[in-house]
């Protein structure tokens, strides 16, 4: 029913936009605030895909792509936002730019790339991202949440640090956020 989907939209929407802290024990501060991001980073994303989902069914808003994995019968739905995103300035150049060059020795690239599970679409779109030669920040964000959701992904991000992976959660949520 879109009430209530709108309602679950807005519920995620709110918790991604007014979580501050995740409280976690013996962890360190740092990690914590790397934990906070990657939990609004996966509901942001989550709120973003819920909203073109209902664009695509109510508004005839074609914002998916959805490709069918030969050995699974159930169609898997992929974002393609990111055009959308790059040309409306949500996160500008300069903020890729950035996000770049906190990850300039590709730890946190590298960490996502290698994950098995992770689409080969999605693999080739955020090589692109990082290299600079695809601005859609959208498949970043993609991989964050899926990596992090399937429990590979954690505050360390394979060696990248949990300071400098809030650098580059953090805009790429706001980003989402700022897309709603």
């Amino acid at each position: 029913d879109l009430v209530a989907s709108l309602s679950r939209i807005n519920s995620r929407f709110g918790i991604a936009s007014t979580l501050k802290n995740v409280e976690l024990e013996g962890y360190t501060d740092k990690s914590e605030l790397a934990y906070t991001q990657l939990f609004r980073v996966e509901l942001a994303f989550g709120a973003t895909e819920m909203f073109a989902f209902l664009l695509a069914k109510h508004c005839q808003v074609d914002l998916l792509r959805v490709k069918r994995n030969a050995n699974d019968k159930d169609a898997v739905a992929y974002l393609k936002l990111g055009q959308l995103y790059a040309q409306s300035g949500w996160l500008a150049t300069a903020s890729m730019n950035a996000i770049r060059k906190v990850d300039s020795k590709q730890a946190l690239q590298t960490h996502l790339l290698n994950e098995v599970d992770l689409n080969q679409n999605l693999q080739t779109e955020v090589g692109a991202f990082f290299s600079g030669n695809d601005d859609r920040f959208v498949c970043l964000a993609a991989a964050i949440r899926h990596v992090f959701t399937h429990g590979n992904l954690t505050a360390d991000a394979g060696g990248f640090g949990p300071a400098k992976a809030c650098r580059v959660y953090r805009p790429v949520c706001d980003a989402l956020l700022s897309s709603l």
